[in-house]
């Protein structure tokens, strides 16, 4: 079943405030980050590597769910996991294969995401972010291996597009499971897709 968490709302309600308020907060917060050149950016290749409208539809999933810890499998450069880190406050957790300078300051085990210490030094999550080896093996994989450990699971590039195929054959069994919500940036040029199940 898919939910859509940001319909045009019929009437206003007064306890609706606060959400209004997370929608354009989290536009101006996200505006401060640096995006990559291929998802929006503009000449950068060390940004964000996440879809600003995508991205603030997550945070706003995130703040309406009452998330408050989050693990990233795959964390890249760690801009993101930084950013759930000091703009969302969440309690935060990364499992990457190569370590990099920029981690500095950030909780990150290293190693690939499906050896068993991976596994077992990977602690309970409201949200596991996937978005390490984006082939359908590896993808499923991490699935499989830590969906026990989270409320909520999301999966970066979802549309399958630039080389990540198997993400979204994965997702396209995944949704009909469980209940799923999509966040996709109207410009498909620069889009990638973030999918989110619930899995507890």
């Amino acid at each position: 079943m898919c939910c859509c968490l940001l319909g045009v709302a019929r009437s206003f309600k007064p306890e609706m405030a606060g959400q209004f308020f997370i929608f354009l907060y989290m536009k101006d917060v996200i505006s401060k980050w640096p995006l990559h050149w291929a998802l929006g950016g503009i000449g950068s290749t060390e940004g964000l590597e996440q879809n600003a409208y995508e991205l603030e539809k997550l945070c706003e999933f995130i703040k309406i769910k009452n998330i408050k810890s989050y693990t990233e499998v795959g964390i890249a450069a760690g801009l993101l996991l930084r950013f759930m880190k000091d703009e969302m406050n969440l309690n935060v957790f990364g499992i990457t294969y190569q370590e990099r300078d920029c981690h500095i300051g950030l909780p990150v085990f290293y190693g690939k995401s499906q050896t068993k210490e991976a596994i077992s030094i990977a602690s309970f999550s409201d949200l596991y972010f996937i978005d390490a080896d984006h082939s359908y093996e590896a993808v499923k994989a991490d699935y499989e291996n830590f969906k026990s450990k989270c409320t909520y699971m999301a999966f970066h590039d979802m549309l399958g597009l630039r080389s990540c195929e198997g993400v979204k054959t994965l997702w396209d069994e995944l949704k009909t499971q469980y209940e799923y919500w999509e966040f996709i940036c109207p410009d498909i040029n620069i889009a990638s897709g973030i999918g989110v199940i619930k899995i507890n």
